[in-house]
C-alpha cells in the first residue's frame, strides 16, 4: 500500500468512525437527560425526606420545660 492509499483508508475510517460516534452520542443524550432529571427528582425526594424527619422530631421531642435542671437555669436569683 502506497502512502496516498494508507491515508485515504484512514480518513474513510476515522469519518465512518466519527459518524457512528456521533449517532452513538445523540441515541444515548436522551438517557443521560433522564438520569439528570432522576438525580433532580432523587434530590428534592431527600430534601424532603430531611424537613418530613425534621418536623417529627420537633413535634414528638418531650418537653423540658419541667425538668429540674431547667429550673435551676430558670433561677438566676441564686
Amino acid at each position: 500500500m502506497t502512502d496516498t492509499q494508507l491515508a485515504q483508508a484512514r480518513s474513510i475510517v476515522n469519518e465512518v468512525v466519527a459518524a457512528h460516534f456521533t449517532a452513538f452520542a445523540q441515541a444515548l443524550r436522551p438517557v443521560f437527560d433522564a438520569i439528570g432529571e432522576m438525580q433532580k427528582s432523587l434530590g428534592l425526594l431527600l430534601d424532603g425526606q430531611a424537613l418530613v424527619e425534621k418536623t417529627l422530631a420537633g413535634a414528638f421531642s418531650p418537653s423540658d420545660d419541667n425538668e429540674p435542671w431547667r429550673e435551676s437555669l430558670d433561677d438566676s436569683d441564686n
